[in-house]
């Protein structure tokens, strides 16, 4: 029973400080996207997105960080005639508008008492609200609506102010179509304020 009391107190003490340390963390930047894909007689070309969302980071120099990212991804789909050799034949640009939710561990490497240097990582959902219809021509080849991927980032904070970089590798196929592997990269670079 003592065990029990001792162990239900330093959670609530866990529990009390965590929520005394959250902090508001909205975000935004510019994100660059590539494809990691098998298609036979067509090749995605990346460009500049952008993003912008808000976390929630719980914690101090240890921390988790749930968040909501609405992001914008932008993409150039090369299609070719691939006989003898390969001509290309329509260039179509795409566009994905949607939303992103995160959950983010991380840890300082440095800090004092306004700035750090940290490191963080992990999962992420992705719900795609809209697309271009049709990117590969008369197929019937769409985005899917859904996916996740994993996530691992460097971020610096100079007292209010943070500036990430961090990588999302694609964990689902990003197109409904089943013959091809095509699972998007992501790089964000974004700036934020910490409240």
């Amino acid at each position: 029973m003592k065990k029990l009391i001792t162990t239900t107190l330093i959670l609530i003490a866990a529990i009390s400080m965590s929520w005394a340390q959250m902090r508001l963390h909205p975000v935004a930047g510019v994100n660059f996207s590539r494809y990691d894909e098998n298609f036979a007689d067509k090749s995605i070309d990346g460009s500049a997105g952008l993003q912008a969302g808000i976390g929630l980071r719980f914690g101090d120099q240890v921390y988790i960080e749930p968040g909501v990212m609405y992001f914008q991804v932008n993409n150039k789909v090369n299609i070719y005639q691939t006989d003898a050799i390969d001509v290309l034949v329509d260039e179509r640009k795409t566009e994905v508008k949607g939303l992103k939710v995160p959950v983010m561990v991380g840890i300082d490497l440095i800090s004092d008492v306004r700035n750090a240097l940290r490191i963080y990582g992990g999962p992420n959902l992705t719900y795609i609200a809209d697309s271009n219809k049709q990117i590969f021509g008369n197929e019937e080849v769409e985005f899917k609506k859904a996916g996740w991927g994993l996530n691992a980032g460097i971020g610096v904070d100079f007292g209010l102010l943070t500036l990430d970089l961090h990588h999302e590798w694609g964990m689902s196929d990003a197109f409904n179509d089943g013959n091809a592997r095509s699972r998007n990269n992501l790089l964000y670079l974004s700036v934020g304020l910490l409240l």
